[in-house]
């Protein structure tokens, strides 16, 4: 008798799952999606991967743009449709007439940087006939984008050099007339905040609300008198730690910062080891580094260079006097650097004859064609 209950009960499952399995067999197959319907892949991010080209292709535009070079200059010598798997895109390849005294490694660096935004990278750098030639491929997860092909034309004059402009010592006050007119500059400057003063912070803010590029103006040891307030200085010495500490209070003093340049610093900035475990926090904080050279010792730029780390030094103190006419004559001084194709940076102080000379003359530098900058986009 018992037997016959379990073989009752077994059929009664068995017809159960029959009757599951039926339903899920009508139903299902109108609720899957249709590429797996149909036995297809699934979707792969093929439209992104297009979008993503045509911005970095287009960012190629606009860097060459940026860097001043005539419509005519650039010729598209062919495009070809391109297929790797399941990305499908139009590789282009440019032709690009470069003036003589125009470096090459400003296109390079200033187009990484520009693509790297989009994911993009240049795979390929490489110098040609000479020096006269330089070959560039550009491209995004291993793929050839655009292939490009600079040469140097005799006698074809190119735009005027980039000037970058950074005003220190911001961070003691807010509201005086040099600092407000300082902020109210219609130019792109580049303001240097001190941390941990009454103002830092607010500086700091009220700058990015001006359209002004905020970096910090960090404290280093000098080897006459040093800073007092002692957590916002880097010493000769420090252990990694300590570094670390003083980049984290100045990074918190000195909100929206997007690099960094010495206050002082002799004596730090000639210290490989110093200033390599400045680099390692630059590095973390993705900081771009200036190096105000207030030595002629200074070892910082090439260390944080050596160590990855964006990074430009200062061509000219534009207010060691404060003179009007002298601090004029330093900013024709950036003007003839810039003149030979390069970039130039100036660093100046917040006082009201650098502010004055400054406002006589940046409307010169925009009409005579120089291309004013923030700081970041001058570092390589």
């Amino acid at each position: 008798m018992g037997n016959i209950r379990t073989k009752t009960n077994w059929v009664v499952f068995l017809v159960a799952i029959s009757a599951v399995l039926l339903v899920l067999y009508l139903v299902l197959p109108d609720q899957l999606p249709k590429e797996i319907e149909e036995g297809l892949e699934p979707p792969s991010h093929a439209g992104d991967f297009v979008t993503q080209v045509e911005l970095i292709q287009s960012q190629v535009d606009a860097t060459f743009r940026e860097l001043g070079f005539k419509k005519d200059w650039i010729r598209t010598q062919r495009k070809e449709d391109r297929i790797s798997g399941n990305k499908k895109w139009q590789k282009l390849w440019l032709k690009v007439k470069t003036p003589e005294k125009t470096s090459f490694i400003q296109i390079h660096d200033q187009l990484s940087r520009g693509v790297q935004g989009y994911g993009g990278r240049v795979l390929l750098a490489k110098e040609e006939k000479g020096g006269r030639a330089f070959a560039l491929v550009v491209g995004y997860e291993n793929e050839a984008l655009v292939e490009i092909n600079l040469q140097k034309i005799p006698g074809l004059l190119g735009p005027k050099g980039q000037i970058a402009i950074i005003i220190d010592d911001f961070g003691n006050q807010l509201d005086t007339p040099t600092v407000k007119g300082f902020l109210s500059l219609q130019y792109p400057l580049t303001l240097s905040v001190i941390p941990g003063l009454a103002a830092s912070g607010a500086v700091a803010r009220r700058s990015v609300q001006h359209q002004k590029e905020v970096m910090i103006h960090l404290p280093m040891e000098a080897f006459e008198e040093g800073w007092k307030d002692q957590r916002f200085l880097i010493k000769v010495g420090m252990s990694e730690e300590e570094i670390a500490a003083v980049f984290q209070r100045a990074i918190e003093s000195v909100p929206n910062a997007k690099g960094l340049n010495n206050h002082m610093g002799s004596k730090a900035t000639g210290s490989w080891s110093t200033m390599g475990l400045v680099a390692d926090q630059l590095k973390k904080y993705r900081l771009y580094f200036i190096d105000s050279l207030t030595s002629k010792n200074s070892v910082a730029y090439e260390e944080t260079h050596r160590r990855g780390v964006w990074c430009a030094k200062r061509d000219v103190f534009l207010d060691n006097r404060d003179d009007i006419e002298y601090i004029k004559n330093n900013i024709r001084r950036l003007m003839k650097i810039a003149d030979e194709g390069k970039r130039a940076v100036g660093i100046g102080h917040v006082r009201a004859n650098t502010l004055t000379a400054l406002k006589v003359l940046l409307p010169v530098l925009k009409r005579r064609g120089y291309q004013l900058v923030y700081a970041s986009e001058v570092v390589r």
